[in-house]
């Protein structure tokens, strides 16, 4: 009964209780009540807001070790991936708590005589375990007796076991940006692109396109830049995979237009989708600016510009 009524609480009021008692102490500790608290917190969502935060406000409350030029990666259960604009490190970091956990800095079979750089990509949650995972690109340069050698792998963090661990070889191949990183059937899903050339032809037939990654109404989706001469006649393509994993199942769903007072913000920028409306409207990022967007009327409308562009989370 009391995990029941504590499940129910705000985790602020929760953090305060912690010195009511040892046994209240060891309770609201249990692992197995921050997940009824993040089961409890699904069901209590009526609305979602969005948010902006100047984070160069000196006056912003933050963790003390966290460095001042951050910007936040991904977001996972109210988890935070923050990385450092300079060579200061990853972060974990819990907004809540106010805890702050610093990644390690090398891979565990790391040569020690090795240059590298992790750069983190997405934050999941992993279900069997019980533990986070960072997934990160990790750039690598060894200089021995028999020369130098320059590598690309992919890496992976676990929170529990506090490692990164090497998961494959990314030689012929350079992530397209963090941003473009979606969770879709218990998968991480990026784009890459070939490092001789960038190549979407056999998905779409526009070889030098500019990409960004979407789900679409549950469904894999691509956002991709249809550049002309005149910038008013621009727009962008959105592409949805209709059947998971079939390539040949990829489909023109609809075109976003570049109206003329917006193509001087956004030519260069391909939208993210942040979130579906229930009336089927898009709400998307360019760059600065946030946009609605109407697929059934075709009707854009910026509704928010930002001086800089901004690190953004969907609060919900």
């Amino acid at each position: 009964m009391i995990n029941q009524i504590q499940a129910r609480l705000p985790v602020k009021s929760l953090k305060r209780f912690l010195s009511v008692s040892k046994v209240w102490n060891s309770l609201i500790s249990d692992p197995h009540l921050a997940a009824m608290h993040l089961k409890q917190s699904e069901k209590c969502i009526h609305s979602s807001r969005l948010m902006s935060v100047d984070v160069d406000d000196p006056n912003i409350d933050r963790p003390e070790r966290l460095p001042h030029d951050f910007h936040i990666t991904d977001s996972c259960n109210g988890l935070l991936l923050v990385s450092t604009r300079r060579s200061y490190g990853t972060y974990l970091c819990n907004p809540t708590t106010r805890e702050l956990r610093k990644l390690p800095s090398t891979l565990a079979d790391e040569p020690a005589s090795a240059n590298n750089e992790l750069v983190p990509i997405s934050l999941g949650y992993d279900e069997v375990n019980n533990d986070y995972k960072v997934v990160a690109a990790h750039f690598c340069t060894f200089s021995g007796s028999s020369g130098t050698r320059r590598w690309t792998d992919g890496a992976i963090y676990s929170l529990k076991a506090d490692i990164w661990t090497r998961i494959g070889s990314l030689n012929e191949w350079r992530i397209a940006g963090s941003h473009t990183c979606q969770r879709l059937h218990g998968s991480l899903h990026w784009l890459t692109r070939p490092k001789s050339h960038y190549d979407f032809g056999s998905i779409t037939g526009y070889p030098k396109a500019i990409a960004n990654l979407w789900v679409y109404d549950g469904r894999l989706s691509i956002a991709i830049s249809e550049p002309a001469a005149d910038r008013q006649k621009s727009a962008y393509d959105i592409w949805v995979m209709e059947e998971y994993r079939d390539e040949s199942s990829w489909k023109l769903l609809f075109k976003i237009p570049a109206e003329p007072s917006l193509v001087r913000h956004f030519y260069f920028a391909v939208p993210r989708l942040l979130w579906r409306l229930g009336d089927g409207k898009l709400l998307l990022q360019f760059y600065s600016s946030f946009v609605q967007y109407d697929p059934k009327e075709g009707f854009l409308d910026v509704m928010y510009y930002c001086k800089s562009s901004p690190s953004l989370l969907l609060a919900l």
